[in-house]
């Protein structure tokens, strides 16, 4: 009775910390333009964030950068970057980073809309309305793979073009290219992250690294599919100085939106550019 106990205190454990230590999924999203100066802006975010009961990690009033963090029930954490730029005489972008455990982007992302129509002086909902017609408006049309593995999608431009601005969007994102073949189109890259991955036989991860692989195929002049997969790549120490590695493709589509959401801008500048 004793060891039945004891080993349903322990299944309930190992639960409890599979889900505090669920690694936490990133959006990078596409810069937000505030009407209102970069000083009103400053002050509203740092009020927004203290109302909303974020802790201050990092604050460089000179280059007006904020990194924020919120501890959630079975210990989820939250992390906010956030980058202003003056944009204009009256105007501010903000470049913003979400990293989230649990929940949906939407939920994170309300208290940017908090900060816009504070700053604006706008009903919040207007600025929900607005936020959601771009969103549908912009994003990426992806297609699963027929292999099963990654998501594809189909930009209105040539090939080079399409080759630079991955490259770029890969950079932007973090990544480190190992690999650049441009004859068959073919890029790889990968960065080290910072979740935190707990695997029932072996334990947290040492070293969690994100792995990208990215193939352009040209479908006519003006007409370019390009392809990403994505892999977690996890080190766990084994015992007896061995490492034991484990990596899985990444399936779920909202890891893949950061990517074509970069590349479908750079895309757009480099055309408009030409």
């Amino acid at each position: 009775m004793k060891n039945q106990k004891l080993c349903l205190m322990f299944l309930i454990m190992t639960l409890i910390i599979s889900c505090a230590h669920r690694p936490p999924r990133k959006y990078l999203v596409a810069p937000t333009v505030i009407n209102a100066p970069i000083n009103v802006v400053w002050k509203t975010t740092l009020a927004m964030l203290s109302q909303e009961e974020f802790k201050l990690k990092e604050v460089e009033h000179d280059k007006y950068f904020i990194c924020a963090e919120k501890h959630n029930f079975l210990s989820s954490k939250e992390r906010i970057k956030i980058k202003l730029v003056p944009y204009g005489k009256s105007q501010t972008m903000m470049h913003f980073e979400i990293a989230k455990g649990s929940g949906h982007f939407e939920d994170k992302a309300y208290i940017f809309d908090k900060i816009k129509a504070t700053c604006e002086r706008r009903p919040l909902q207007s600025v929900l309305t607005e936020r959601r017609e771009k969103l549908v408006k912009n994003r990426p049309s992806l297609i699963p793979e027929l292999s099963g593995y990654g998501f594809s999608s189909t930009f209105d431009c040539g090939y080079d073009t399409a080759l630079k601005c991955a490259i770029t969007a890969l950079g932007n994102l973090g990544y480190m290219i190992s690999q650049v073949n441009d004859r068959v189109g073919l890029l790889q890259a990968s960065k080290t992250s910072d979740k935190v991955v707990w695997n029932l036989f072996y334990g947290v991860a040492e070293n969690v690294f994100e792995k990208a692989n990215v193939k352009i195929e040209s479908l006519g002049p003006q007409k370019t599919k390009i392809s990403l997969i994505l892999f977690a790549e996890c080190h766990y120490q084994h015992g007896f100085g061995r490492d034991r590695i484990e990596t899985d493709i990444v399936k779920h589509v909202e890891f893949y939106e950061p990517f074509f959401f970069e590349l479908k801008h750079l895309i757009s500048l480099a055309k408009h550019q030409d």
